[in-house]
């Protein structure tokens, strides 16, 4: 029985683009050199592949994590960790970067960070935190990926192009904000973290807001049948 995880073979042709069955008898290769940079788009692109015999991204995926780390910038405005709530080809692509000071309250469990960075707490975590909680947003987006998967083939295209939207945004945007926190890095860091957590901020809030409102429309849309 041939063993090889066919969502790696999935992920090798995409980033390669060679639509080619496993060589038989062959280990999936660990790491590829390629012969140009992978933006943080298409990484993205590569793990919301659902075109494989067994899906990248499918519903048992809690989250996509895209780490964009550059050197020539300082940690805090450099690092970036890209992040979607839930499964990705139903959820928006967001940043965060290292410096941010705070994050908004629903994005966040309910108890303090220095418990929830415990041993304890990652392998022994309170039962309360799977249960459904309004409060937090994982679960407006997590009601919004399970509407999508129950008629995925119909409903993707209602919000698959509205994410894309707001992530080109995001990438277009990208420079101006790292300049702007750069150019007070010099003098005044404390300003330039400021400064990115309030980006980081109205960004989540506004994809809660737009997850929220695709909620309600389908709603309503249910209702009227």
């Amino acid at each position: 029985e041939d063993t090889r995880d066919p969502r790696r073979w999935a992920a090798f042709q995409a980033i390669t683009g060679k639509d080619q069955p496993i060589p038989p008898g062959e280990p999936i290769p660990l790491a590829i050199r390629l012969g140009k940079k992978l933006s943080v788009k298409d990484v993205a692109d590569v793990l919301r592949n659902r075109k494989s015999e067994r899906h990248i991204s499918e519903t048992r995926t809690l989250e996509m994590a895209i780490f964009q780390l550059r050197q020539d910038m300082p940690p805090a405005v450099g690092c970036v960790y890209w992040r979607t709530t839930c499964e990705p080809s139903s959820g928006v692509l967001l940043p965060w970067y290292v410096g941010i000071t705070s994050v908004p309250d629903e994005y966040a469990a309910p108890q303090p960070l220095a418990e929830r960075l415990t041993d304890a707490y990652h392998f022994n975590p309170p039962e309360s935190l799977f249960e459904p909680n309004d409060r937090l947003v994982w679960w407006t987006f997590h009601r919004l990926q399970d509407w999508v998967h129950e008629d995925y083939n119909n409903r993707i295209g209602g919000v698959r192009p509205q994410w894309a939207q707001v992530e080109q945004k995001l990438f277009d945007h990208q420079r101006k904000i790292e300049k702007e926190a750069m150019d007070r890095w010099q003098t005044t860091p404390g300003v330039a973290r400021w400064l990115l957590t309030q980006y980081c901020t109205v960004i989540a809030e506004d994809a809660k807001t737009a997850a929220d409102a695709k909620l309600y429309a389908a709603k309503q849309d249910e209702e009227k049948k």
